[in-house]
C-alpha cells in the first residue's frame, strides 16, 4: 500500500481542496496521513476522519508569544519537520504531499532526509496573496524567490488552473498537473429555485476585496431581495451588524459547515463571488463559489477584467460586472426581473459542471499524477 503524507498549514477542519484529495486517494487505496497546524490549540492532536488519519501540531511558548501566523512560519516548519520525520519512522511514507508554499520548506526537508518523492499542491499565488491580503507586504519578494527556489526541489506541481500552470511554467521543468477546486456532481437534470424572492449566497472569506459590504448594504436599502452571507473574517461583525438591522432579509449564517454548502447553494438564485480586479491575485483566482455554483445549476455573479469574468461569459452561465456597488445594484436589478434568464444561466452552469468542471475530471487528473510518479491506484 502507498503511503502519503499530505502537510499543511490549517487544522484541517474547513479545506474543502485537502478534504476531496486525501478522500479520493483513499478510494483509490492510499494509505493517506495528514499532518496539520493547529494554531489555535483547540483541536484534537490526532483522530482518524472518513479513513484518513489527521495528526496535528500546536504552537510551542515561543510561537504563542509572537504576533502574526507569518511570523511564526519558521517555527512552524521545524516543529512540523521533527513531527514528521518522527512520523515517517514508524510510518515509512511514500510520498510527501504539500499544500502551499507554507508547507514546502517541510516537504523539501522531509524529501531530502527521506528520499520520498514531493509533490507541490499550490492552491494560492501565495507571493501576491502575501503581497496584497496580508499585512506582510515587505514579505512579498521573500515568498517569491523561496518559491522559486524550492519549486526545483518538487517532483510534480498541481495547481489549480491554466494561470496558475503559466505562473510555474518557467520556474520548473517538473511536470504540471491542473486539479481544479471542483466539485462531485450532485443533480442530474435541473431544478429551478423554489423561493418567493430572489435570493443572493455568498459563503466563504470574509475579508476586504470583495464588495460584501456593499452586497450587504443593497440589501438593507432593498427589502425586496434576500441575501445570505456565511463565513469568517474581518468583516464578519459589520456583516452581522448590518444584519441585525434588516427586515430579515439579511442573514449571516456564522460558519457553515463544508456539507452544506452545496444544498444551501443549490436553494439559491444567484451566487455571488466578486473579486476586486485590481489585485493581482483575484485577477487570475478560481474560487470556490464558482464550481460550487456550476454543480448547483445556479447563475454566479462575477467581476469584469479577471479570468474567471470571461469564463463566465464565454459559458454564458453568470453575470460579469464592474467592481463597484453601483454596478452590483444593476446586476441584481437586472437579474430579479429576469427569472427566464436566470434559468438559462443555471441551466448553462450544470451543464459545464458535466462537461468540464467536476470532481470526477479532477480526481482523475489527481490519480494519473501519482500514476506519473509510480504509485498507480
Amino acid at each position: 500500500m502507498t503511503r502519503v503524507l499530505m502537510l499543511l498549514s490549517n487544522g484541517f477542519t474547513h479545506d474543502p481542496r485537502v478534504a476531496a484529495e486525501a478522500a479520493s486517494l483513499t478510494r483509490a487505496g492510499f494509505e493517506v496521513t495528514v499532518l496539520g497546524w493547529d494554531r489555535a490549540g483547540d483541536l484534537p492532536p490526532e483522530e482518524v476522519r472518513g479513513g484518513v488519519r489527521i495528526v496535528r501540531v500546536r504552537n510551542d511558548l515561543w510561537m504563542r508569544l509572537l504576533r502574526y501566523d507569518f511570523l511564526r512560519l519558521r517555527p512552524f516548519w521545524r516543529l512540523a519537520t521533527r513531527r514528521a520525520l518522527a512520523l515517517h519512522e514508524t510510518t515509512k511514507f511514500d510520498v510527501v504531499h504539500c499544500h502551499d508554499l507554507d508547507t514546502l520548506p517541510v516537504g523539501v526537508h522531509v524529501k531530502a532526509r527521506t528520499s520520498s518523492p514531493l509533490v507541490y499542491d499550490a492552491h494560492e499565488f501565495f507571493p501576491f496573496m502575501i503581497g496584497e491580503l496580508s499585512r506582510a507586504k515587505p514579505w512579498e519578494g521573500r515568498f517569491a524567490a523561496i518559491e522559486r527556489k524550492l519549486v526545483r526541489r518538487v517532483d510534480h506541481l498541481l495547481v489549480t488552473g491554466p494561470p496558475h500552470r503559466d505562473y510555474f511554467l518557467g520556474m520548473t521543468k517538473s511536470p504540471i498537473s491542473i486539479v481544479m477546486n471542483s466539485r462531485p456532481l450532485h443533480h442530474a437534470v435541473y431544478a429551478s429555485p423554489a423561493n418567493a424572492r430572489m435570493k443572493v449566497v455568498y459563503f466563504g472569506s470574509l475579508y476586504r476585496g470583495r464588495l460584501l459590504e456593499g452586497l450587504a448594504e443593497l440589501a438593507v436599502e432593498d427589502g425586496s431581495i434576500d441575501v445570505d452571507i456565511a463565513g469568517s473574517g474581518s468583516l464578519a461583525p459589520r456583516i452581522r451588524a448590518l444584519a441585525g438591522g434588516s427586515s430579515g432579509n439579511l442573514r449571516y449564517l456564522g460558519v457553515l459547515p463544508m456539507s452544506d454548502v452545496i444544498p444551501r447553494t443549490h436553494d439559491a438564485d444567484v451566487v455571488y463571488s466578486i473579486l476586486d480586479p485590481s489585485l493581482r491575485l483575484f485577477r487570475v483566482a478560481l474560487p470556490n463559489k464558482f464550481f460550487e455554483a456550476l454543480v448547483a445549476g445556479r447563475p454566479i455573479l462575477v467581476t469584469k477584467n479577471t479570468w474567471l469574468g470571461e469564463e463566465v461569459e464565454a459559458a454564458d452561465c453568470g453575470v460579469a460586472i464592474e467592481y463597484t456597488k453601483a454596478a452590483l445594484r444593476d446586476a441584481i436589478r437586472g437579474l430579479q426581473a429576469d427569472p427566464g434568464g436566470r434559468e438559462r444561466m443555471g441551466r448553462n452552469a450544470l451543464r459545464l459542471a458535466q462537461e468540464r468542471y467536476n470532481w470526477a475530471n479532477d480526481e482523475a487528473s489527481l490519480l494519473a499524477a501519482y500514476a506519473a510518479l509510480g504509485f498507480p491506484s
